[in-house]
Formats: C-alpha cells, sequence, structure tokens
C-alpha cells in the first residue's frame, strides 16, 4: 500500500470524527462548547427577517422573552390589553422588552421611544415615573410609565424587597398609570398580582379624542394598536475584570436558588439595589467609570448568560475558571483601535457584543453565539469551564488579540511532538471545497439607521476577491451570515474577512500518542514536527479521545498566527503564513531530469534500448509511466510500453536501424499524472551492428539474414 493510499484512508477517518462536531468551518470541540469560531447558520433568506423581527410587536402571554445586553433598539410583546372610559377612549396597553434590570433607556440624539416609526420625546425616562410626551402628535393623549426590571414591585409605589427570594410574593399598591390617577377608572382586570417583577416594561394609557372636525382627523395619530419600540441600555452585569482571586468560593451554589443567591450578591446589595463603584465592578446606571460602556464587553456577557440560573444556564460558581474570565475581559477591554470616519472619531473596542438574544433558542446555540462575537472558546478542563480568546499567541507581543512580529517562533506551546512520541503516523484533512469560501456576506443590524439591517461583503470587487477566485479555478464560493451582536459595519466586515480566511487555512491533523498528553485542553497550543509531510509549527487542539488501547488521539488544526492581525478599517486577504508545507496530491512532480535513452544490447541482441531517469521528489508516488515513439510516425502513435515502481525500463523487440525516443511521467495513487519528461538530445538510433565488449569481431544484420565473421558458416534467420 501506497504512502499516499494510507493517507486517503487516514483521512477518511479524520473527517468522519470531525463530522460528529463540525458545525461550520472547524466546529467545537468534544466538550459542549466550542473552541473556535463555530458559526450557528441562519440561512440568507431568513437572516434579515429574524435581525428585523426584534423590532416588531408581538401579542400573548407565552412568547418567549429575549435578553438585551449593550444598547439596542427593540420592539415588545403586548401582555395585557384593556379599554376604559366613554366610548372606550382610554386604551391601557402593558408591552414587555426584555429581561431586567436592564440600565434603562438610552437617549441619544433623540427620544428613546417609538410609537408607529414617530419619535416622542417624553417628560421622563426615568423608572416609575408617570412620563407624557412634551411634543408631536402624542402630546395631550398618552401617559406612559417605564420599569426598568428591577426586582422590586413595578408599579409607583415602590418598596424595598428581599432580592434573594424571588419567589416571595409582592402585594404593592397600584396608584400607577393603569391606576385612576385623573378620574379615568383605571384599567379594567389589572390588579395587584400584575407585577412584572425582573422585566423591563412599559405601561402606556393612550387616549382617544373624539373627531368632530377635519382637523380633528388629521391630529388624530392612531391607526390601531400603537406599535412600540424603544431605544434601551440592556442588562445590568457583572464586570470580570474585578474579579478577585477568590471569586465564587464564598458562596454554595448547590441548587438554582443558591446560585441566584450568588449571582445577585455581584449585582445587587442588600437592600436589592445596584451596587454601585468601581470596586465593585458593576455595568449599572452610572457605567463602570474603569470601562466606559454599557456592558457589552462579551465576556462579561458570557459569563452573565452562563451564571444567570432564569434565562441563562444557571452555571455554578464552582463550575467557572474565574481567573481566565477576569484575563479575558480585561484583554478585551485593552484591544482597541483608533478609528475616523463619517459617524464616529476615537478609540473603540475591536471586539463588542450588543446583542438581542433570543431565549427560544438553545442555550448552547446562544452561546455559540456570544463566543462568536470575540473568537472565544469554552474549554472544559478539571471540572470547570475556561474562557480562552483565540489570536496570535505571540509571547513577545505580550498575548494581544491583535499583532504578530512574524517570527513563528514567537509562538508559545504547551507541548511538542515529534516521531518519538506521535504513534501510528499522522493523518491529514486539508479544506475542501465543501468549506471553502472566496466571499462571504453578513446581515447584521445597523446601529446607524437604528435597527434596520444591512449587509457587509468581504471581499469586495477588486483585486482580492479576484486572487481568490483564480486561485478556484473561476468558482465563486459564497455563504451567507446573520449575525445577532452585530451593529457596526466595521465590526462586519471584521467578522466576515476572519470566516474567509478560516475557510481556507483550516488544516486538520490527527494523531494518536501516549499519556504524556493527558494534561492537554481542547484550545491548547502545540508544536507538532513531522519531516515527511513538511510539518514543523504550531496546532491548536480541537479534541482529545481515550482509545481502547490507552492512547490519546489528539485532533488538531493548524495556528497561523498572521490570520489575527486584523484592522478595522483595512480589510485584506493578505497576512496569512501556513507553517504546514503539504505537497498538492493534485499536483505531480515530474521526474527529475535527465532521461537518458541508449542501446542496451542485451544477451547480444540489437532490438532493446534502456531508458534511465532520476526519481521524482512527489511523496505520492504509485509508479512511473514509460511511453515510446517511433521517428517518423504522427506523435498521435505514441504508445504506452510499461509502468514501473524502478527508475530504469528496457524496450524489447524493437526494429534494428530505426530511431526511438521514450517519455516519462509519474502518476500517483488518486491517479494524477505530472507533466512527461523526455531526452533532451531527440531520438535514438538502434545500431544494426552489435561489437562484444573487447572484440573487434561484429555482427551486421541486414534484413532477415544474419551473418557473422566468425568462421565460414552463414545462418539463416
Amino acid at each position: 500500500m501506497g504512502l499516499f493510499s494510507k493517507i486517503k484512508k487516514a483521512i477518511k477517518k479524520v473527517a468522519r470524527s470531525v463530522k460528529k462536531v463540525a458545525t461550520f468551518l472547524v466546529g467545537p470541540v468534544s466538550t459542549p462548547f466550542s473552541t473556535t469560531q463555530s458559526i450557528p447558520q441562519i440561512a440568507n433568506e431568513t437572516g434579515q427577517q429574524k435581525l428585523d423581527g426584534i423590532l416588531l410587536n408581538f401579542q400573548g402571554g407565552s412568547n418567549p422573552i429575549p435578553l438585551v445586553y449593550g444598547t439596542r433598539k427593540i420592539g415588545g410583546t403586548r401582555v395585557f390589553v384593556s379599554t376604559n372610559g366613554t366610548d372606550n377612549k382610554y386604551l391601557y396597553v402593558a408591552i414587555v422588552f426584555c429581561e431586567g434590570p436592564i440600565v434603562g433607556l438610552q437617549q441619544n440624539r433623540d427620544s428613546a421611544v417609538w410609537i408607529d416609526d414617530t419619535n416622542v420625546p417624553l417628560s421622563s425616562y426615568t423608572h416609575g415615573v408617570v412620563a407624557e410626551p412634551t411634543s408631536g402628535p402624542y402630546k395631550d393623549r398618552l401617559k406612559c410609565q417605564f420599569f426598568d426590571g428591577r426586582n422590586r414591585p413595578n408599579s409607583s409605589g415602590l418598596y424595598s424587597v428581599d432580592y434573594t427570594d424571588p419567589d416571595e410574593p409582592r402585594n404593592g399598591a397600584n396608584d400607577g398609570v393603569f391606576a385612576d390617577i385623573d378620574g379615568s377608572g383605571g384599567a379594567p382586570g389589572w390588579t395587584h398580582d400584575h407585577q412584572f417583577v425582573g422585566l423591563a416594561w412599559y405601561a402606556m394609557r393612550f387616549e382617544w379624542k373624539k373627531i368632530d372636525t377635519q382637523e380633528d382627523a388629521n391630529n388624530n395619530p392612531y391607526k390601531g394598536i400603537p406599535d412600540v419600540k424603544v431605544r434601551i441600555n440592556g442588562k445590568v452585569i457583572f464586570n470580570a475584570e474585578h474579579i478577585s482571586s477568590n471569586h465564587g468560593t464564598t458562596t454554595a451554589s448547590s441548587t438554582p436558588r443558591e446560585q441566584y443567591q450568588s449571582y445577585a450578591q455581584d449585582i445587587f446589595d442588600s437592600n436589592g439595589s445596584e451596587r454601585a463603584g468601581i470596586g465593585k465592578g458593576l455595568y449599572g446606571q452610572n457605567r463602570d467609570s474603569s470601562s466606559g460602556d454599557f456592558g457589552t464587553n462579551p465576556v462579561n456577557v458570557l459569563l452573565d448568560y452562563l451564571r444567570n440560573p432564569f434565562y441563562g444556564k444557571g452555571l455554578r460558581d464552582d463550575k467557572i475558571d474565574w481567573d481566565s474570565f477576569r484575563d479575558a475581559a480585561r484583554v478585551l477591554q485593552t484591544t482597541r483601535q483608533q478609528i475616523n470616519n463619517n459617524y464616529f472619531i476615537g478609540s473603540v473596542k475591536i471586539f463588542e457584543c450588543p446583542i438581542y438574544v433570543d431565549t427560544s433558542q438553545s442555550i448552547m446555540n446562544n452561546i455559540k453565539i456570544i463566543l462568536q462575537s470575540f473568537r472565544g472558546m469554552l474549554p472544559y478542563s478539571n471540572g470547570r469551564f475556561k474562557c480562552v480568546i483565540e489570536g496570535p499567541e505571540d509571547v513577545v507581543m505580550g498575548g494581544e488579540l491583535n499583532t504578530y512580529t512574524g517570527d513563528i517562533n514567537n509562538i508559545q506551546t504547551v507541548k511538542t511532538f515529534t516521531n518519538d512520541n506521535i504513534v501510528g503516523g499522522i493523518t491529514i484533512e486539508r479544506p475542501d471545497r465543501s468549506t471553502r469560501l472566496n466571499r462571504v456576506r453578513i446581515t447584521y443590524t445597523d446601529g446607524i439607521t437604528e435597527g434596520g439591517t444591512a449587509e457587509a461583503i468581504f471581499p469586495p470587487d477588486g483585486s482580492d476577491y479576484d486572487a481568490l477566485l483564480t486561485e478556484d479555478n473561476g468558482e465563486k464560493l459564497e455563504s451567507s451570515f446573520a449575525i445577532p451582536w452585530c451593529i457596526t459595519e466595521y465590526r462586519a466586515h471584521l467578522f466576515a474577512q476572519m470566516v474567509v480566511r478560516k475557510s481556507r487555512n483550516n488544516t486538520l491533523i490527527s494523531f494518536a500518542t501516549n499519556l504524556g498528553a493527558s494534561d492537554l485542553i481542547p484550545s491548547n497550543l502545540i508544536t507538532v514536527v513531522n519531516e515527511p509531510f513538511g510539518i514543523n509549527g504550531p496546532f491548536r487542539v480541537l479534541d482529545l479521545t481515550m482509545g481502547q488501547d490507552g492512547l490519546i488521539v489528539i485532533t488538531a488544526i493548524e495556528h497561523q498566527p498572521s490570520m489575527y492581525v486584523q484592522d478595522l478599517q483595512n480589510f485584506t486577504m493578505t497576512g496569512t503564513e501556513p507553517v504546514l508545507n503539504l505537497p498538492d496530491p493534485f499536483s505531480v512532480q515530474k521526474v527529475n531530469r535527465p532521461v537518458i535513452v541508449e542501446t542496451a544490447h542485451a544477451f547480444g541482441r540489437s532490438d532493446t534500448l534502456l531508458v534511465r531517469w532520476s526519481a521524482t521528489d512527489d511523496p505520492f508516488l504509485d509508479h512511473y509511466v514509460v511511453l515510446i515513439h517511433r521517428k517518423g510516425e504522427p506523435y498521435t502513435n505514441i504508445k504506452e510500453v510499461g509502468r514501473t515502481k524502478d527508475t530504469k525500463f528496457i524496450f524489447e523487440n524493437l526494429t534494428p536501424g530505426e530511431s526511438y525516443q521514450a517519455y516519462v511521467y509519474v502518476q500517483n495513487e488518486l491517479g494524477r499524472r505530472s507533466d512527461w519528461l523526455s531526452p533532451t538530445f531527440g531520438h535514438t538510433t538502434l545500431q544494426p551492428t552489435y561489437t562484444p565488449s573487447g572484440s573487434s569481431v561484429g555482427t551486421t544484420v541486414t534484413s532477415n539474414t544474419v551473418t557473422s565473421s566468425v568462421g565460414e558458416t552463414e545462418f539463416k534467420a
């Protein structure tokens, strides 16, 4: 069995193991969450619908309540609708937007509230305060009251509750918008049990004014039940940058209730109010002054979703590697770039996650989406989930996520594998057409258009795209994705660039080794050295499997540090450097010169020629194919005369006096052939007279008569 035959079988084996865990490109590891940029795919025809859908209003008491981190414009779900007054002049609507507590409503250039796509400036956006429009078509027609989802009764009769007991009954006073605050009679059907504790929502009372004149009709803003949208600063969450060395070790969390207590202690004080101050590390009403944002650091988002037992995973504190989350949060906070465009000038974080989380999706899928926003990995090691960020990992640059010196020797790995500790060889899987892309289209939510979707394309038409098409023989290999965590064009391009790069540089290797690898975890960088395959460089561990024979099977992906060097304002395909120099099985190397053709005169015969050549360097050689052409005949009459694994071949039963030329090409086990090679001096003539070495006596061949000068005897052929 040839070398390439072994490789083919091994690749099939690796492919089967990879398919078990792959979702896109290289997929997640064997642990529950991905270690590389796995993309839960949203089809192109539904991506825009899903992203635009967050602006819609729905109705019902069983719809999933979304989760929002950072600043987003969203619609809500009407959970209570009632009318009262003469001719039903008052319409009461309770509309829930998301899980709370949230930081609050966000005012930028205009109001934070839209009704039927009309921006409505209000007298107040403060939690629990009854507000009215200050101008516009809804002035004197609307009273509303916003609640930010804090864990206390959501009416204007506020009082402190035990935040550690989410099941405590609430009996708060009902004297807000839905009460009889101005003789309206209040909202029929609304009771003290309607508290919506822990949800961000609006109580709204719309007033219909009798239409007596055309002017009244022109000023009437209502077309039906009003459609409401708000721009909010999302969840109040803990800032992992301030995790202490013993964080999470003082509180047991063996039950969901205990886990909630531990989770809440990082956010609320004993009165249920948000903790404040840099030391507490909270993204709250006043923001964390050491961070200057509203909780869009992807690591903080991930940690909050993992810990919360109501809308998230409810992961116990003793299952979290706290130090890794702290270190990752700090790295993301300091990974910044100066940008200058038509809507922003200044230093921005390269990775952010202002995300609308669809809680109807699986926890697994939502975690993958959060991870993809920052090249996140979540390996499970020693009973804990560890947060790791994929980057160049250049030790000279201090592990920065976006900088590489260009020297592969600066990539620090934890172990080296050579023929000394690799058992049974290495198997390889290179990217094929099914995963290879030359263009990616990203659908994202455009923050400039306040929630409308837009599309980012990479690479655009131009030299980069033309070069990729040339590499792919002119075939367009495109894919489209919708990403719910992106609200800026430059981050959409950044993500698209990484997807294209990874799709074209995701060579997998797999090999077995001894128990010395038992301390590795998925996401570790290792060095692999194998001269026959041209392997000598770093690989990232994706999967570790214990075999029945006691060996550990490692699946790893080639680590190209230059791939992670990205610029928010300059997107190119340059900068990738393969560290794996594998030969291409579809490009077969020719035999090395020279090809020598000479008269063989085997066993005293003059009808043979000997062809010799230097061996090919192609590692996937199966055999050489030898052909011959007789001078004077059409070149269409070139005939194959034999195959050999040797570097020489003897032609027999040729015609003396004729001239012949030989050709040799290489064929591998896939049936691919090299270009043929022939002697540079053209045809060789088969001499009709044979003179043995050391003798002056010769034999002349004339027609069918052989005459020898030895003795007087004639021999008739």
